[in-house]
């Protein structure tokens, strides 16, 4: 039963890197910074799931548990650069720490795009939408 799962998880984690290479090559995605590392994050992923499963019966018991660690780390480290590539770089704090503090002026004097829509956007639009990450060529 271990051998099962230990092979689902690492064909399961082949798909995952070829569907991820796939997605890199549209448009809005920049090949340096957090994506680089994500690729090859999830390569590592791959080449651990596969050595789990191979040395699952070697006869150094700890070898398939270094190996396994090994995954678990650079898993966390792979997801979070995922994360850095879809919500931006501040996406852990961005909730309690606005980026973008509006300019406090009296109303007669307020414009309506500067005062009013430019701060609705800052904040719900430009974590997904800037220039490291344009899908759609918005931005």
């Amino acid at each position: 039963m271990t051998a099962a799962l230990l092979l689902l998880g690492a064909l399961s984690t082949a798909v995952t890197v070829v569907m991820g290479l796939f997605l890199s090559h549209e448009e809005g995605y920049t090949a340096d910074g957090a994506l680089f590392w994500h690729k090859w994050g999830g390569a590592l992923v791959l080449w651990s799931a596969s050595a789990c499963y191979w040395l699952r019966n070697a006869g150094m018991a700890w070898w398939p548990r270094a190996v396994s660690l090994m995954m678990v780390i650079t898993l966390m480290a792979t997801g979070h650069f995922g994360a850095v590539i879809t919500h931006g770089e501040n996406f852990v704090l961005a909730p309690v720490t606005p980026a973008y503090q509006a300019p406090k002026v009296p109303l007669d004097q307020a414009q309506i795009f500067a005062h009013v829509v430019r701060p609705i956007l800052e904040e719900k639009c430009v974590s997904c939408h800037n220039p490291s990450k344009a899908k759609g060529d918005y931005r």
